[in-house]
C-alpha cells in the first residue's frame, strides 16, 4: 500500500475513532450504579460548640435505569436515590433520617455524553396548606410538615434537588466532553452550565476503577459577591468511550462574610458498576 494511501486510511481511521469517541449510544435497560460519600467542616463564626465537630459521613447510593432513547441519542432514566444514615445516628434520627433522607426515586434524561439532566420544580408546594402556613396554628403547621414529608411527590422533587448538585461536575464534565472535538492533555477552556462558569482542563489519561479515563481538572470561583464567597477545586475522570464520567472529587468552599462562617465540603462521586 502506497504512503498515501496509508496516510488516507489512518486519517478515516481517526476520524471514526473520534466521532465514535463522542458520540456514545445510550441503550434502552441499561443500568448505572454511583456511590458518593459526603463530608463537612464548618469554622468560624459563633455557632454552638456541637456545629464545630466533624460532620457525620453521608453515603448515598445512585442508580440510574434507562428506559427509552430518545431521537437525539438521549436515555429516558429512573433513578433511584438511597441515603443511609450514619453510623453514630439514635434510633429516633434514623427513623427522621429515612423519612427525610432516605429513599426516593424520580425520572431523567442521561445524555450520549453521560450528562444526568434532572428537572428540579424550585416553586414545589405538597399542598395549599403549605404556602398559607402563617393561617395555620403550630400544630397545624407540625402537621402539615409531616405530611409533606410524607408526600411522594416532596420526596422526589427533594431527591432530584439532591442527585442535580451531586452530578454538577460530572455534568459540566460531560456537557463540554459533548460540545469538543478532541480531549488533549493540555487543552483548556471555559464553560458555562446553568449560568455559572467554569474552567476546564485536561491534566492527563489513566486508568480509573479499570476504565481508561480522561482526568480533567474543573475550577469555579464565585464572582462579585461581597456578602460570600464561594469556590470548587475538582478532579474528574471521564470515559470518552463510553461516554460516561467515572468519577469526581469535588472540595467547595464557602466563607459567609456576615458572620464569619467557613465551611468546607467534600464530595466523592465514583461509578461503583
Amino acid at each position: 500500500m502506497s504512503t498515501s494511501r496509508i496516510g488516507l486510511a489512518s486519517a478515516l481511521l481517526f476520524g471514526v475513532a473520534t466521532s465514535m469517541v463522542f458520540a456514545a449510544e445510550r441503550r434502552a435497560g441499561e443500568s448505572f450504579v454511583y456511590e458518593t460519600t459526603t463530608r463537612a467542616k464548618i469554622s468560624g463564626g459563633s455557632l454552638p460548640p456541637q456545629a464545630y465537630k466533624d460532620q457525620p459521613v453521608i453515603v448515598t447510593t445512585i442508580d440510574i435505569a434507562t428506559t427509552a432513547v430518545d431521537a437525539d441519542g438521549s436515555a429516558r432514566a429512573h433513578v433511584v436515590k438511597h441515603a443511609a444514615p450514619p453510623g453514630s445516628f439514635s434510633p429516633s434520627q434514623v427513623k427522621s433520617w429515612n423519612l427525610l433522607q432516605g429513599h426516593a426515586e424520580f425520572d431523567a434524561k442521561l445524555t450520549a455524553a453521560g450528562a444526568l439532566i434532572v428537572n428540579v420544580d424550585d416553586s414545589y408546594q405538597a399542598s395549599e396548606a403549605t404556602a398559607t402556613g402563617s393561617k395555620l396554628t403550630l400544630r397545624q403547621q407540625a402537621d402539615q410538615i409531616v405530611a409533606q414529608a410524607n408526600d411522594p411527590a416532596y420526596q422526589a422533587n427533594n431527591a432530584a434537588r439532591e442527585v442535580k448538585g451531586t452530578f454538577l461536575i460530572a455534568n459540566v464534565v460531560s456537557l463540554s466532553a459533548a460540545a469538543r472535538k478532541t480531549l488533549a492533555v493540555g487543552d483548556h477552556w471555559r464553560s458555562v452550565v446553568d449560568g455559572a462558569s467554569y474552567d476546564l482542563s485536561v491534566t492527563g489519561k489513566q486508568q480509573y476503577r479499570g476504565r481508561d479515563t480522561v482526568v480533567l481538572k474543573v475550577v469555579y470561583t464565585m464572582a462579585n459577591n461581597p456578602n460570600m464567597s464561594s469556590s470548587i477545586d475538582a478532579t474528574a475522570y471521564y470515559d470518552q468511550t463510553a461516554g460516561l464520567v467515572v468519577g469526581t472529587h469535588a472540595v467547595t468552599t464557602q466563607d459567609i462574610a456576615a458572620t464569619g462562617m467557613h465551611t468546607v465540603s467534600t464530595l466523592e462521586l465514583n461509578l461503583a458498576q
